[in-house]
């Protein structure tokens, strides 16, 4: 299936729960990023846009798309990521709220996520729809989400930032290192 399921799957989300929806160039960009990718990896097969490479994970799903010793042990993990990382309140419901961020009942069943109650349909969409409503209104963020060179996500724990000193050697390590294209 290539790196066709990158593109696809992240735009669909963002078309779906979006503030807005995705500029041509926007969806044209994330295609030609994971095509580069996919020809710097020596991927022969590679997805030509945006539109092609949702039809290559269309069709990889309608035909191979299903409950398997592999996927289940997958969405398992996944639960178990999100109970440990959502709020008591809500943690036990982590298959139901996961599930409503997919919206894909095929997909969910293929991970072993529970299928979406009503109360939970109805509160993603509600959640959903005001932060569709608020996010155009808010300023614009001012600092990264991501630093290079700085420990972030779940697995930091025992790991300490790297001094300012230390995160521009090794930014300028990766500059000078012929293996680094980008």
């Amino acid at each position: 299936m290539s790196l066709a399921a990158f593109v696809a799957a992240p735009g669909r989300y963002v078309e779906r729960e979006g503030w807005r929806p995705m500029l041509d160039v926007e969806r044209q960009a994330a295609s030609r990023f994971y095509d580069r990718l996919g020809e710097l990896m020596g991927i022969r097969d590679r997805h030509t846009s945006y539109e092609h490479a949702c039809q290559i994970v269309d069709d990889y799903e309608a035909t191979n798309l299903r409950p398997n010793a592999d996927t289940l042990e997958l969405g398992d993990h996944l639960l178990r990521v999100l109970r440990d990382r959502l709020p008591w309140p809500v943690s036990n419901a982590s298959g139901q709220i996961f599930a409503s961020q997919i919206n894909d009942s095929a997909v969910a069943h293929a991970v072993g996520l529970p299928g979406v109650n009503v109360p939970t349909r109805l509160l993603a969409r509600a959640i959903s729809g005001a932060r569709r409503l608020v996010l155009p209104h808010l300023p614009a963020p001012t600092k990264p989400a991501f630093v290079p060179g700085q420990p972030a996500g779940p697995y930091t724990q025992g790991l300490r930032p790297l001094s300012d000193r230390e995160a521009l050697n090794a930014r300028d390590t990766r500059k000078q290192d012929p293996r680094n294209v980008c």
